[in-house]
């Protein structure tokens, strides 16, 4: 499962770097189509981190009644085991996304100036935010898109006011973690290391 899903949450890099590419060279068609594409499968990489559910039904802590030690962590190394190989997805996933949402900006900064890429960064966050709710939830995927008449039912019937909150606290946690990862890619140090060159 995890391996899948952290295919999904990479597969954005992969778009976002052919939208770059497609319009360097003025293939206004082919960047729209990757800019979908890219737009559709962003969201697989936040919600990785709701992958950590699964770590619901394995024990860390078990309570002692005792003054002098009140709990006690477990010592199974499965355990913990499951809570790296989730992290190390969520990670991964997330760090790939973030990148790719970067080079998603800096196109759109070039091409359009400041103001439309804030613009389509919190509309990006919005979507993504929901899209998020829409995999946990409602159980579809990115290609769900390809049957448009049942992702609308679909999406219709499941608005409500948890949707809503849900989808603004996902996306938030979305443009806070890019703000973070934006600020350190314009660290001019850390550009010279990684030889990656980001400007806000």
């Amino acid at each position: 499962m995890m391996i899948w899903n952290l295919f999904l949450a990479v597969l954005p890099l992969l778009f976002a770097y052919l939208y770059c590419r497609s319009s360097e060279k003025k293939q206004v068609m082919m960047a729209r189509i990757f800019g979908l594409l890219w737009l559709c499968f962003f969201p697989n990489s936040p919600y990785l981190i709701t992958d950590f559910i699964h770590l619901q039904g394995i024990t860390f802590i078990y309570a002692i009644p005792s003054v002098y030690s009140p709990v006690s962590y477990s010592t199974a190394l499965l355990a913990w085991m499951s809570l790296i190989q989730i992290g190390i997805a969520v990670i991964a996933g997330i760090g790939t996304g973030m990148l790719s949402f970067a080079l998603i900006e800096q196109q759109i900064l070039q091409t359009w100036g400041r103001t439309t890429a804030l613009m389509t960064n919190v509309m990006f966050c919005l979507i993504s935010g929901y899209s998020v709710y829409v995999g946990r939830f409602l159980r579809l995927n990115s290609w769900d898109i390809l049957k448009p008449l049942s992702l609308l039912h679909k999406l219709s019937m499941s608005i409500n006011r948890f949707t809503v909150e849900f989808s603004l606290l996902f996306a938030f946690f979305i443009f806070m973690v890019y703000g973070l990862f934006a600020l350190l890619l314009s660290n001019q140090s850390f550009n010279k290391r990684t030889g990656l060159h980001f400007h806000k």
